[in-house]
């Protein structure tokens, strides 16, 4: 049975010596990157869990070093449990420490279930009741006055914007692209 401390670069000197504590026999340590303004990781954690064999453990320091949103961390929890990895969680939240481990991610699994239920639930009912998602439709009036004020008046896209009551990308979409 092998015991892995995941660390990503974000990890403190203290998180990183409770995690050498647990007798680890490998550790991986995943650099997070900066991208669009966000920190993402390279998800080598989901890869060393494919080559995991089952009874294996991992350690993580806390859930926020995975960098993933809810239904991800349901879908890694899920993936572990079917190659019987045993995931253990250093850092949880208060409230959680009476839970075992196993317990908490069933916890996750089901929260990430509900959470997807009830968007379901929500865009059905939005259908029902005709609300419709996403932006409205502009009337052919509206676009043709854009097409006038912008390419007959020359008026500024901004300008255009404010008296027709739309984004400036709308003004560009309608007036500026036309013929393209």
């Amino acid at each position: 049975m092998n015991t892995l401390a995941y660390i990503n670069g974000d990890i403190t000197t203290e998180q990183y010596q409770d995690l050498i504590n647990q007798n680890v026999t490998s550790i991986l340590i995943d650099v997070p990157r900066e991208e669009n303004n966000e920190k993402v990781i390279d998800k080598s954690l989901k890869t060393i869990i494919e080559s995991l064999r089952p009874g294996d453990k991992v350690i993580i320091y806390d859930l926020t070093n995975l960098y993933q949103t809810l239904s991800e961390l349901a879908l890694f929890f899920k993936q572990a449990k079917e190659k019987e990895i045993e995931l253990v969680i250093l850092n949880k939240e208060e409230i959680f420490n009476s839970m075992t481990d196993k317990d908490f991610m069933e916890f996750i699994h089901d929260l990430n279930e509900e959470n997807h239920r009830v968007v379901q639930e929500k865009i059905e009912r939005s259908k029902k009741t005709s609300k419709s998602v996403g932006r409205p439709k502009l009337s052919q009036e509206n676009i043709k006055r854009i097409r006038n004020l912008r390419l007959e008046k020359k008026y500024t896209l901004r300008d255009t914007a404010e008296l027709c009551g739309v984004s400036v990308g709308t003004v560009h979409k309608y007036a500026d692209r036309v013929g393209e």
